[in-house]
């Protein structure tokens, strides 16, 4: 994780990347204000005094501590201040082990569903208001089904896509259900599902990219490096943040595999 100290008039503290577009970070959140964007990049500050108080309360803390302190509040992120100061050794009469795992995993699962809740639940009743008068509408049950993917509930994700394709090939439900299989690495189904919305609606960003990932990862690499310049032509951008998809090869692929790490886990979700 890219992370960041933050200093106000008498304290610090800290922040870590997003790494997703400020726009994104700006929509996706309830509360844009709690982000922190600095030289074009998204940060969640993390208030540390507070991290026993759970999550959510330390982000809240460090966004309002960076808000109050104004023009004086500063962001130094950690890699930038590696290349000015040499590393010091430390000694210290604490102990450095780690806690167990398992009450790392239980307050991480603890605030996530905080975290999930206020985030993802007033969108949730926002979308099945504008359902109950059009229970059909495609595009509002796909939407419901991105807003559950996004917040790791496939299964509710799942059902809405497979609602909308019960009745017709609709191909953002058939990148979006592609998109679950892919995420469960099954990527023989994410393949078909993707060539199935490319037949419905042929040289489609969103769907050549799908292509191009499922391929690479079954180790289809030339039929990737294929679908990589077919995007490129479709959406140059795009296919940029996936050059490692260009590979053609086993051997160009295993050169590559650390920059292609990051962009393999991103999900594109079709709205």
């Amino acid at each position: 994780m890219e992370t960041a100290f933050i200093t106000v008039p008498g304290h610090i503290y800290m922040a870590f990347a997003l790494g997703i577009p400020t726009a994104d970070a700006a929509r996706r959140f309830q509360r844009p204000g709690d982000i922190i964007i600095v030289d074009d990049r998204a940060w969640v500050p993390v208030e540390i005094t507070l991290t026993k108080e759970g999550f959510l309360k330390a982000w809240e803390t460090g966004a309002e501590e960076w808000r109050q302190a104004g023009a004086e509040a500063r962001l130094y992120p950690v890699h930038d201040a590696w290349s000015m100061y040499e590393p010091v050794g430390f000694s210290g009469s604490g102990s450095s082990e780690p806690p167990a795992n398992t009450l790392v995993l239980d307050a991480f699962r603890k605030d996530m569903a905080r975290l999930v809740d206020r985030e993802l639940t007033p969108q949730e009743a926002a979308l099945k208001a504008k359902l109950k008068p059009a229970q059909d509408d495609a595009k509002l049950l796909n939407s419901l089904g991105v807003l559950y993917a996004r917040y790791g509930q496939t299964d509710k994700a799942e059902a809405q896509f497979k609602t909308i394709l019960a009745k017709r090939e609709f191909v953002p439900a058939l990148v979006n259900l592609a998109n679950l299989r892919y995420m469960a690495a099954d990527m023989a189904a994410a393949r078909d599902l993707y060539a199935r919305a490319d037949k419905a609606q042929s040289k489609t960003p969103i769907v050549t990219l799908g292509l191009a990932r499922a391929s690479y990862e079954l180790g289809d690499y030339v039929a990737a490096a294929r679908y990589h310049a077919a995007l490129k032509a479709l959406d140059a951008t795009l296919a940029a943040s996936y050059s490692y998809l260009e590979a053609g090869s086993a051997a160009a692929a295993a050169t590559r595999a650390a920059d292609a790490e990051k962009p393999r886990k991103d999900i594109v979700w079709s709205e």
